[in-house]
């Protein structure tokens, strides 16, 4: 068989190969561009909003410190004395002027009533009635009877248990508020706002610093690192070839199957 320098006589399997160099370049790709991040330090979108988050924490550290304001706390103390008159409210339920006025509803919605029964009585017997004015006007004051009715009779018992619960919980919540917002904050609150503070301006600091030299000397030698596995890689496959090193005739290529 005649031969050129250089032509193709045996080839090995080399999918694993292959696949070493592809995996390679990748991470050769992925290291440069962490060369060039680091070599670049943050950008102007990470720099705003590191500075933000330390002016919020530090705005918020500095509003703890101060207290309360005189119209925060004055809020506080008007829900604590609308809780207050609330449970008081449902604790003793409705007064008598209430009750009176409500009977006296009722007592017109049951005259009402009355009223529309009889008018819708005297014509009953006639055929298609139920669609006459009389019975609708009977329809309207059973209607109102019954909401009055109810609206009476709710007055009129005694506090539900968990309007009560309700009420009473609101009145604790309320009262905590108040002293809570008198009192200001603890010691503990303080640290932990003051520690949220170092750490905001610790991290806004340390991206105004912009990149380290020893950030980039890691990444360069991470590129050369990887730089050298894909040459190995690339070696490995091409020796899987074996080429004709001189023009001529080969009378023969001895090679087997891996085993």
């Amino acid at each position: 068989m005649e031969v050129q320098t250089g032509e193709l006589l045996a080839e090995l399997d080399t999918a694993d190969l292959v696949f070493v160099v592809r995996e390679a370049e990748d991470e050769l790709a992925l290291s440069r561009a962490l060369l060039e991040q680091a070599r670049a330090g943050a950008r102007e979108q990470e720099l705003a909003i590191a500075r933000a988050g330390y002016e919020r924490a530090l705005a918020q550290h500095e509003q703890m410190l101060a207290g309360a304001r005189p119209e925060q706390i004055a809020m506080a103390r008007a829900d604590r004395e609308a809780a207050l008159a609330r449970l008081v409210q449902v604790e003793s339920g409705a007064d008598e002027e209430e009750l009176i006025v409500s009977r006296a509803d009722l007592e017109k919605a049951e005259i009402a009533l009355e009223r529309a029964q009889a008018e819708y009585d005297r014509y009953a017997w006639r055929e298609g009635f139920g669609a006459s004015p009389q019975a609708a006007t009977l329809q309207e004051a059973t209607i109102n009877h019954r909401a009055t009715k109810a609206q009476y009779d709710r007055l009129k018992k005694l506090p539900d248990e968990a309007d009560l619960e309700a009420a009473g919980a609101r009145l604790v919540s309320a009262e905590a508020q108040l002293k809570l917002s008198q009192a200001g904050p603890d010691s503990q609150q303080v640290t932990a706002s003051a520690a949220t503070v170092a750490i905001a301006q610790a991290q806004l600091q340390l991206k105004e610093a912009g990149p380290r030299p020893e950030d980039a000397d890691v990444a360069e030698a991470r590129v050369r690192q990887v730089q050298t596995a894909l040459e190995r890689a690339q070696l490995a496959l091409s020796r899987s070839q074996l080429e004709a090193p001189l023009s001529g005739t080969v009378s023969a290529v001895h090679v087997s199957a891996a085993e």
